[in-house]
């Protein structure tokens, strides 16, 4: 018995000794589990940071994302924008697939620079106005497949840069790839450029060259790491980025986007602003803090330290971007300045406006909402600081969703310390955007200046509001990344980074399926391939393929420019509503319409012998002393060849020339000073520019090589 217990003893000993080498290895087991799935997952995320560590994998990542975002304006490819509801034509797409028909027409039919645009209002500069885009470089799609599908494609493209130029913004500003991604998709993917794009307003799709105007700014403020660097180099490079910010502007005004210009432009300088008030505090507060240890007599001020190089920086940026864009600022401001737009509207955000508009899913820009809406620019009974809506919905329309906005707020308050001058700038704009509503209003107080008195609605200014929440959106991400990081000694850093990347596809998700239904109502009207009987039910005249003017804006026929144009007629009291225009032409359709050239104060025969937008030659036998008229407006920068007195006279508004009897052939043309000035400043510029880029990056080098030889033999 006694051995029977001792060897059940040993037994019941083994089997515990067994049992916990048992529970041992496989506490090892599932710990090396634990530890390879770690492993895994810290591989997985490594290998998909080096595939987005590339910017050319970026490019292909938002060039699919704007594919799938913008494909509802590919389903029907050849309509044309705007949308027909209750026989009223919405949207500013007639007039903007205009602008790009004419200068088209005038390219590739005649050879001509578009200077003038004798299609609508009686005639006006077409280069002077400030919503023509025609010097942009992705106009050669419109070029190369004409105005309707050649928009399309630069509403896809400026998607790309647009994502693209944040990106590439968020990540200098040294946060991840994943943050960076969602900057990009809160700014571009957000309803305000579909919705904006959607109302036919096209010449705000300059919005996607901000990043990059703001991007070469900070760049150019980097000084250069290295202590062998010289001097002459780092001057180079501060310059070469002060160039490309100047480029990025002026390519936003040749696409037309004059106002988004003034935005950004402003933005600029408000930050330079913030930045020198900080650096002239911290000059003074250090100053009497060295007086207060050292005594006045020992102190020395840097009176460099007064001008700091963001002032300095941004003053080259505008003196280069009015020198290479010249050629269009130069007729801009010579017309322009002669007719000045002023604007008196009521505009501005309501708080409730503003919830709907930056939170709201129902961002369709042709829907009825459950809110107050002053369509005209009046102040109504309904609209104040809480309630109402001032404007269309693509003056107002911005969603973003709840998480990137909760990260702009969180971001406000864990990165304030290092960009306070980036959130004071997007609560300045905010202010502004809320235009005439606020007691204390700094829209009216910026908006009796000039270039600001001519500025249509306060909400516009939200561009840079989104602008600044997009890039705080990811900056807060990134850091609320490092914050739980540091916190977990890096014990979580997969997941965190996991959650990071899920949170992302999650707003990218939502903005796909809020945001990219606005386009379905982009292009809904179908071409009008009869569009002559149309034209003859209107006005009781049959095209004949000869150029004359009709009144073309009986009701809603305003909205038809551009299938009028494409019977070569014009619409003497067409919309123009970025300047101000004479309407002086007699349209056909009038009582006292005497042709597209007739006589004044003498009597004969006066005929068109050829049209062209810019020149036009008249063919006139008159039987004693007097005019002949062009039915143009008139504008000094017209000039006269074959007339008597070889000079150009207003007669009841319109181009007119003094001739004689002897005088058969008068040829009027459109060539304003102010373009040959321009072209001579951009052209010097740019030829100076490129010869400076090529001494620097290529011959300078080659003779420092040179001099270095005999010293290395």
């Amino acid at each position: 018995m006694a051995l029977q217990k001792r060897f059940k003893g040993k037994c019941d000993e083994t089997m515990l000794c067994h049992g916990k080498r048992f529970v041992q290895v496989m506490e090892e087991q599932s710990l090396n589990n634990r530890e390879e799935e770690q492993l895994l997952l810290r591989r997985w995320t490594q290998r998909l940071d080096k595939r987005l560590e590339s910017k050319w994998m970026a490019l292909i990542i938002f060039t699919i994302i704007s594919i799938i975002f913008a494909s509802p304006i590919f389903n029907n490819f050849d309509y044309w924008g705007g949308a027909v509801v209750d026989s009223f034509l919405y949207s500013d797409w007639d007039q903007h697939e205009f602008y790009n028909a004419v200068p088209r027409k005038t390219i590739v039919e005649y050879g001509q620079m578009p200077l003038w645009n004798p299609y609508y209002c009686g005639g006006a500069p077409m280069l002077a106005n400030p919503q023509s885009g025609f010097l942009s470089p992705l106009y050669v799609f419109v070029l190369a497949f004409g105005p309707i599908i050649g928009l399309k494609i630069e509403i896809f493209a400026h998607l790309i840069i647009g994502m693209f130029g944040m990106y590439l913004l968020t990540r200098y500003l040294k946060i991840d790839r994943t943050s960076a991604y969602l900057s990009s998709f809160v700014y571009m993917l957000g309803s305000m450029y579909p919705v904006m794009i959607t109302a036919g307003v096209a010449i705000f799709w300059s919005i996607a060259y901000i990043p990059y105007v703001f991007l070469y700014y900070l760049k150019s403020l980097r000084k250069t790491a290295s202590p062998y660097t010289s001097k002459s180099f780092e001057i180079f490079k501060r310059l070469e980025y002060v160039l490309l910010s100047a480029f990025s502007l002026v390519l936003m005004v040749f696409e037309g986007g004059v106002m988004p210009f003034i935005y950004v432009v402003s933005f600029l300088m408000i930050y330079t602003v913030l930045t020198l008030l900080h650096r002239f505090y911290l000059l003074v507060y250090g100053t009497v803090r060295r007086i207060k240890e050292h005594g006045i007599h020992r102190v020395k001020i840097d009176i460099k330290n007064i001008i700091p190089i963001e002032l300095q920086n941004l003053a080259l940026i505008l003196i280069f971007t009015l020198l290479i864009g010249a050629i269009k600022f130069m007729p801009m401001a010579s017309w322009v300045g002669g007719h000045p737009r002023l604007i008196t509207d009521y505009s501005g955000f309501s708080l409730e406006g503003l919830y709907h508009s930056l939170l709201g899913r129902e961002q369709h820009y042709l829907v009825g909402r459950p809110f107050q809406i002053s369509w005209t620019g009046e102040q109504i009974p309904g609209c104040d600081f809480f309630t109402g809506v001032t404007y269309g919905w693509d003056e107002n329309g911005m969603y973003v969703g709840w998480i990137p906005f909760a990260l702009f707020l969180i971001g406000a308050v864990i990165v304030f310390k290092e960009h306070w001058k980036l959130i004071l700038t997007g609560i300045i704009f905010l202010w502004l955007s809320f235009g005439n509503r606020t007691s204390i209003s700094l829209w009216n107080v910026i908006h009796v200046f000039p270039i600001f008195s001519s500025l249509r609605v306060a909400q516009r200014f939200r561009i840079i509001s989104i602008f600044c929440l997009a890039i705080l959106s990811g900056l807060s991400l990134f850091k609320i990344k490092q914050i739980l990081s540091r916190r977990s000694n890096g014990k979580y850093k997969t997941i965190v980074n996991i959650t990071s990347f899920l949170v992302v596809i999650f707003v990218l998700i939502d903005l796909i399926v809020v945001d990219s239904p606005i386009f379905e109502q982009a292009f809904m009207y179908p071409p009008q391939q009869d569009f002559g009987n149309t034209f003859y039910d209107m006005f009781g005249i049959m095209p004949d393929g000869n150029f004359f003017q009709v009144t073309g804006r009986n009701g809603n026929q305003h909205r038809l420019m551009y299938p009028i144009f494409l019977l070569n007629v014009g619409s003497a009291k067409g919309y123009e509503a970025s300047m101000e225009v004479p309407r002086n032409a007699i349209p056909r359709d009038s009582s006292e319409y005497k042709g597209e050239a007739f006589l004044w104060n003498t009597t004969g025969s006066v005929s068109v012998a050829y049209f062209s937008p810019n020149r036009v030659e008249v063919r006139v036998n008159a039987s004693k002393e007097g005019y002949v008229v062009l039915n143009q407006n008139y504008s000094p920068d017209w000039k006269v060849e074959g007339s008597y007195s070889s000079r150009i006279e207003s007669v009841n508004g319109l181009v007119s020339a003094f001739i004689t009897p002897e005088e058969k052939n008068v040829t009027f043309y459109y060539l304003p000073d102010s373009f040959f000035v321009g072209y001579f400043l951009s052209f010097t510029s740019v030829f100076l520019i490129l010869l400076g880029e090529a001494y620097y990056r290529f011959i300078r080098p080659r003779r420092s090589r040179q001099r270095a030889e005999p010293f290395l033999v």
